[in-house]
C-alpha cells in the first residue's frame, strides 16, 4: 500500500469489485445512520429548548396572574371600604359607559347594513376588452 502523506489512508486492497462495493455500502449506511442520528439529536435539542422557553413563559404568566389577583383583591377591598357614595358614582359611570357602548354598536350595525346595501346595488360591469374591440371594429365597418 502506498502512503502519500495520509491522503490515501482509506485505501484498501480488495479481492474483488463486489467486495469493494459491499464495503462502500457498509460505510455509506454507517454514515447515513450517523447523519440521521445527528439530525434526530438536533431536533431533540431544539424541542427541549422550545419546551424550556415555553415553561419560562408559563411561569412568568402565572406570576403575573397571581399579582393581578392580589391587585384585584386590594382594589375590591378599597372599593368596599370607600362607603356607599363612591360605589354609587361608579355604578352610574358603568351605566353611562354601557349606554355609550349600546349606541356605538347601533352605529356600527347601521354602517355595516349601509355597506352591504351598497355592495348589493353595484352596477353591472361594462364590456370587457374583447367586447370593446368588437364594438370598435363594428363601428369602423359601418362607416365604410
Amino acid at each position: 500500500m502506498r502512503d502519500f502523506g495520509g491522503a490515501l489512508a482509506r485505501e484498501r486492497v480488495y479481492a474483488s469489485n463486489a467486495e469493494r462495493q459491499a464495503a462502500y455500502r457498509v460505510r455509506l449506511a454507517t454514515r447515513q445512520q450517523a447523519l440521521a442520528t445527528d439530525g434526530a439529536l438536533e431536533t431533540i435539542h431544539k424541542l427541549e429548548a422550545a419546551l424550556a422557553k415555553a415553561e419560562r413563559r408559563a411561569g412568568k404568566a402565572e406570576e403575573r396572574a397571581r399579582a393581578a389577583q392580589v391587585e384585584a383583591k386590594l382594589a375590591l377591598s378599597r372599593l368596599n371600604a370607600g362607603g356607599p357614595r363612591p360605589g354609587a358614582a361608579r355604578s352610574t359611570n358603568v351605566e353611562v359607559l354601557r349606554e355609550r357602548i349600546r349606541r356605538l354598536e347601533a352605529v356600527v350595525a347601521d354602517q355595516a347594513a349601509e355597506l352591504e346595501r351598497r355592495r348589493s346595488v353595484r352596477p353591472a360591469p361594462g364590456p370587457n376588452r374583447a367586447e370593446r374591440r368588437a364594438a370598435a371594429k363594428e363601428v369602423r365597418h359601418q362607416s365604410r
